[in-house]
């Protein structure tokens, strides 16, 4: 799938343990994996995908195609840890 669509999108995958602390940024919940988030950078919208719900070739692709049909909304994105006045004293 990636090949297919490699001249309109880029895929990537990520080490959930190594580089948990991206879940809340790609408006996932840290430590529920495997998961799938669609990210736009130049816009900062990101479009995560029910998580716990199975992820298949055939699931992400007509995920995608529902992103750009419209069809599906871009979710919040978690708020940075320090928005909530937490210090580590």
């Amino acid at each position: 799938m990636a090949k297919r669509y490699a001249e309109y999108l880029s895929f990537v995958t990520v080490d959930a343990v190594e580089y948990a602390a991206m879940a809340p940024a790609l408006g996932l919940i840290p430590g529920l994996f495997p998961a799938l988030a669609v990210q736009n950078p130049s816009v900062g919208q990101v479009f995560p995908y029910e998580q716990g719900k199975a992820i298949t070739e055939q699931i992400v692709e007509a995920f995608v195609m529902d992103i750009a049909g419209g069809r599906i909304q871009p979710g919040p994105r978690a708020p940075p840890k320090d928005a909530f006045g937490h210090t580590e004293l």
